[in-house]
C-alpha cells in the first residue's frame, strides 16, 4: 500500500467541550519538529519507535492544555486503523479525568466521546485521502 501524504487537523467536541489535535503520516522526528515550531518548549519522551502516541503538552504562555493523537503511517489498513483506534481510546480516558468524569461504574461518557471523535476522524481523514 503506498504512503499518503502527512495531514494534521483538529476535531472539537461541543458536548463535554473537549479538542483533539491530530497528526498523521509524518516521522516521529519531524512531528517532535513540526510541534516545536507551534510550542518552542515542547519535550517528548517516550519511545521513538512507536507507531502512534496520545500525548499532551501544557502551554504556560496561553495556561492550555493541548492533547495530540499521532500515528506514524496511517493508510487504512487494519494495523494502522487499530493504532488511531488505540491511540484515541488513551485521548478520551485522558480527557475524561482531565474532566474528572472518568468513573468505571459508568462508561456512557467515554463510548459518546469515542463515537464522536471516531466519526469525526473517519470523515476528515476520508475526505482527505479518499477524494
Amino acid at each position: 500500500m503506498k504512503k499518503l501524504k502527512p495531514y494534521s487537523f483538529q476535531v472539537s467536541d461541543p458536548v463535554f467541550k473537549t479538542a483533539l489535535y491530530v497528526i498523521v503520516n509524518l516521522s516521529y522526528e519531524k512531528m517532535i519538529i513540526k510541534l516545536k515550531k507551534r510550542f518552542p518548549d515542547f519535550c517528548l519522551k517516550t519511545n521513538e519507535d512507536a507507531l502512534g502516541l496520545s500525548f499532551e503538552h501544557y502551554d504556560e504562555k496561553s495556561n492550555l492544555n493541548y492533547p495530540f493523537l499521532w500515528v506514524k503511517n496511517f493508510n487504512w489498513d487494519i494495523r494502522s486503523q487499530e493504532t488511531f483506534t488505540h491511540e484515541l481510546n488513551h485521548s478520551i480516558f485522558a480527557a475524561l479525568i482531565y474532566k474528572n468524569m472518568a468513573h468505571s461504574e459508568n462508561n456512557e461518557a467515554h463510548c459518546y466521546l469515542f463515537g464522536y471523535y471516531f466519526t469525526e476522524c473517519w470523515r476528515k481523514l476520508n475526505k482527505r485521502y479518499n477524494n
